[in-house]
């Protein structure tokens, strides 16, 4: 069973419920007003029964007695207010038999009440009960004994045009209740159709998105309705999963794409490798020049692969792994050190550095060291000879960053270059053509994210690329003064 049907029932049921527990407790409350209106009819008879029913001393009944209140042929007082089929009695207690007679006129044939038994039983007093005559009719009897040892009194009222009224108001409920039932039925529908239909625009937009299209949303209309919370919370769960899988193919076409580029990176020194030894093979290695020469262009093959190789296994670690073995590192220290070894390695090149301020960073020392490394690997070899390389390190207290810079006086970068320099494998620029793989720079974007900081490229105003590295400090502490070294 639907939703719908079972809301719609179970709506139904209710109001079907209430309808009979309100019809019946207005039938009932009608049907006592009724009774009660009847029962203060024959109350007000009392009077007139005594005066006119109750003879002398306890004789025997004469014909004049049951033919009528005021004896034959004699109309009935005005003041006794009873439907004109009303009729009255009497009980006498050494027969007990009933002799009833009409309390208008002449009444043939008039019907009898078996009350004896009933009447035996009740005490002095007043009595009301419903009773069938013998024509089976219903009739709402009072019965009156006024005084020990004498006859027993009864007035009845019949029940046929009560029991008309009652009948009516029972099928004016019926029909009344089915009417309600009917018109509540539609309205019913249409609100539960007009209620369900978000929630059967989510179906719809769940059966299409089951089929593979992402993109659709559901439909919200209203803010605050349920049915809205449920659309914007699907909607969520539909960006987050969308979201998933479009990380997912990026993550996969990278890959294929990191896969092509580093199977094309090593095919070449592979390649190179193959050709020498099949030089050997063919009679290099009777010439002992051309056997020198082969094993060291082998050798820088060799050499050349197995950086390769530890880069790419650099990067698949710093893929894997986003929280390092972390100490406590002085950037500057670092930085200094390293500047000192090009600078003994690169004659014809110029280095400066620069520190200010706290440059206390949390990182692993040896990713750190790799990362400055690359970076001045990269400015050696597009600078100039001659030109000098500045690197700065200082402190940015408003960020609580410590901020590293290197800076060449090269050709600069295009604008292709700015946007993929941190690419995997990325040679495109052509104005800093020369030998490399592109993972230099994709390890500092490695290494930099892995320490939660920042790395970015910019072309000076003056000429050259400024590569930037900003790092958390350890501490708020800012140190006093600033120190510089010489050019090296």
């Amino acid at each position: 069973m639907t939703l719908r049907r079972r809301l719609l029932f179970g709506l139904l049921l209710t109001l079907l419920i209430a309808l009979t527990a309100s019809s019946t407790i207005v039938f009932q409350l009608y049907k006592s007003a009724l009774i009660s209106k009847i029962d203060q009819q024959l109350s007000g008879t009392v009077p007139f029964i005594q005066r006119r029913l109750q003879p002398g001393p306890v004789g025997p009944i004469g014909a004049g007695e049951l033919s009528g209140f005021n004896g034959p042929g004699k109309p009935p007082e005005p003041a006794l207010s009873l439907p004109v089929d009303s009729i009255a009695g009497i009980i006498k207690p050494n027969s007990l038999t009933v002799r009833t007679i009409s309390l208008f006129g002449e009444q043939n044939p008039v019907p009898n009440l078996d009350i004896s038994t009933r009447a035996i039983a009740q005490q002095p007093g007043q009595y009301y009960f419903d009773q069938v005559a013998s024509d089976g009719s219903s009739y709402r009897v009072l019965l009156v004994d006024f005084s020990p040892n004498r006859p027993l009194y009864f007035v009845a009222i019949p029940l046929n045009q009560t029991d008309s009224q009652l009948q009516l108001l029972l099928f004016t409920e019926a029909f009344t209740g089915i009417a309600i039932a009917a018109a509540l039925s539609i309205v019913l529908l249409q609100i539960l159709k007009r209620g369900l239909a978000p929630l059967e625009s989510i179906a719809e937009t769940a059966d299409k998105i089951s089929s593979g299209d992402l993109s659709l949303r559901v439909a919200i209309e209203s803010r605050y309705s349920e049915m809205s919370r449920v659309g914007r919370a699907i909607n969520s769960m539909l960006e987050t999963i969308e979201g998933a899988f479009k990380e997912r193919n990026a993550t996969e076409e990278k890959l294929r794409k990191f896969i092509a580029d580093a199977s094309h990176e090593l095919r070449t020194p592979l390649t190179s490798i193959m050709g020498y030894a099949d030089l050997f093979k063919l009679g290099a290695k009777n010439s002992p020049s051309d056997l020198e020469t082969l094993m060291s262009r082998i050798s820088k093959e060799s050499q050349k692969m197995k950086v390769l190789v530890e880069d790419l296994l650099l990067l698949a670690r710093l893929d894997e792994e986003r929280d390092p073995n972390t100490t406590e590192v002085e950037l500057a220290v670092v930085a200094s050190e390293l500047c000192d070894d090009f600078a003994s390695l690169n004659k014809d090149r110029r280095i400066q550095f620069t520190t200010t301020g706290s440059t206390k960073v949390l990182g692993n020392e040896l990713l750190l060291r790799q990362a400055i490394s690359n970076l001045l690997t990269n400015a050696v070899k597009y600078t100039p000879a001659g030109s000098s390389i500045e690197v700065e390190a200082d402190e940015i207290p408003r960020e609580n960053t410590c901020r590293l810079r290197v800076s060449d006086y090269g050709p600069g970068l295009n604008q292709n270059g700015l946007e993929h320099s941190f690419d995997r494998f990325w040679q495109d620029d052509t104005s800093r053509s020369n030998q490399g793989v592109g993972l230099g720079l994709s390890i500092v974007k490695g290494v930099v994210e892995t320490h939660k900081g920042r790395v970015s490229v910019v072309n000076l105003p003056r000429g050259g690329a400024c590569f930037e590295i900003s790092l958390p400090l350890c501490s708020l502490s800012v140190a006093d003064g600033a120190m510089s070294e010489p050019d090296r």
